[in-house]
């Protein structure tokens, strides 16, 4: 939904378009933060950081990942968002994206934030994958992205989760896991032949860990 002070400014040329826009991508993210903390202090096992990944962390993650035809992408626990708006953004205009996301604040706030038919948004847990695949339409996914915190889980549903995402990938899909500690790769040793973990030294406040593995 485009505000209606972004519409008044149009008047005011393409200069002061841009300063009410810059305002107000300004608040939105200062609100998202606000929301991301007042989460992770509720429920801190639910949410895996104080703050969203940061926009070179968000790179590195989509950079993992082909955009060059349809693809079908989920993304567990998306929180507010910002890694699901760069990959709207770069994927196809007949890809599927797909949010499972448990904490009801965040779900409430990405359905006002990505108002598109390429987005589907369920308050539903990553055990769920299968269900909420076929409820798209779809049997398999491209690429699985996880921003959940394996190390706050109890460990036989972290393994069903990942053996339920190996299961659910097409052959030769990618799951990405993105945490601060690389707790996820433990479990993808155990399902996935190749795992490689990765640092993201620029995400702030604290290096990221980006632990990918391939179905083969």
């Amino acid at each position: 939904m485009v505000p209606q002070e972004l519409l008044r400014s149009a008047k005011d040329g393409p200069a002061g378009f841009r300063e009410v826009w810059h305002t107000h991508r300004l608040m939105a993210g200062i609100h998202e933060r606000a929301a991301f903390l007042r989460c992770f202090l509720r429920n801190a096992a639910e949410v895996g950081s104080l703050v969203p990944t940061s926009p070179a962390g968000v790179r590195n993650i989509c950079d993992r990942m082909d955009f060059s035809q349809r693809r079908v992408i989920v993304e567990y626990g998306p929180g507010t968002g910002v890694i699901s708006e760069e990959v709207l953004k770069r994927m196809t205009p007949d890809s599927l994206l797909i949010l499972l996301e448990i904490n009801n604040d965040f779900v409430q706030l990405l359905r006002n934030k990505l108002q598109s038919d390429r987005v589907r948004i369920f308050r539903e847990s990553a055990e769920n994958i299968e269900r909420t695949l076929l409820l798209c339409g779809e049997n398999r996914a491209d690429y699985i992205v996880s921003g959940i915190p394996f190390s706050r889980i109890p460990r036989q549903i972290a393994r069903h989760i990942v053996q339920q995402t190996y299961h659910m990938l097409k052959e030769d899909g990618v799951f990405i896991a993105y945490q601060l500690l690389s707790s996820a790769r433990r479990y993808m040793k155990e399902r996935f032949q190749k795992v490689i973990v990765f640092q993201e030294r620029q995400n702030f406040p604290w290096r990221l860990q980006i632990t990918e593995a391939r179905k083969s």
